[in-house]
């Protein structure tokens, strides 16, 4: 009687926790190779001109300056900004500006005054450069030195190998209490 107990409540338990453990496996896979899944996102909305945002979230540079080098020949304005420009499209603008939303998650100023500069000597064509005061964020009043920038075009062929790790590392880390408690956070 006991073991039988014992059985189903493990079964239920296990019933319960697997879709938990299978998201987190899925998000482990699709974790860490920023510049593969980039590409990847780049190149369909290269092909499709669909609506797509970088595969990882809050790390979308690398996404945004594939399409900004693409982009580049077609445009003549660029946003640069935290997300808070996200918005900002061709309506808001007057007739005649091209516009290639360049605003990043978490950019600060300093970044985007780089951003500027960078594009201001190696793509004459931008003549209008918006940038962000994202006062409300802080991120104007934030010290700091104007970081050096290269936004040319990505080699694809120098992307670091992926690492790979074993089915039972992966399930471990999946299990784990860190990923759980973030998982059931995003789930809420």
């Amino acid at each position: 009687m006991h073991k039988r107990y014992l059985l189903w409540l493990v079964l239920l338990c296990s019933l319960t926790l697997l879709p938990a453990i299978a998201l987190n496996w899925i998000l482990l896979k699709n974790e860490g190779n920023v510049e593969a899944m980039s590409f990847a996102a780049s190149d369909w909305q290269q092909q499709t001109h669909g609506i797509t945002y970088s595969p990882t979230m809050g790390n979308n540079g690398f996404f945004k300056t594939l399409r900004l080098n693409d982009r580049l020949p077609e445009v003549n304005t660029v946003v640069m900004g935290a997300s808070t420009a996200f918005t900002i499209d061709n309506d808001m603008l007057p007739l005649g500006w091209k516009l290639y939303n360049y605003s990043q998650s978490g950019s600060p100023l300093r970044a985007s005054i780089a951003q500027a500069e960078y594009l201001a000597e190696h793509a004459p064509q931008i003549r209008q450069h918006i940038i962000m005061l994202d006062w409300v964020i802080d991120f104007i009043y934030q010290p700091g030195e104007i970081p050096p920038v290269n936004l040319a075009p990505a080699d694809r062929n120098a992307i670091p190998a992926p690492t790979t790790h074993s089915p039972l590392d992966t399930l471990k880390e999946a299990v784990s209490y860190p990923r759980m408690a973030k998982l059931w956070q995003v789930l809420r």
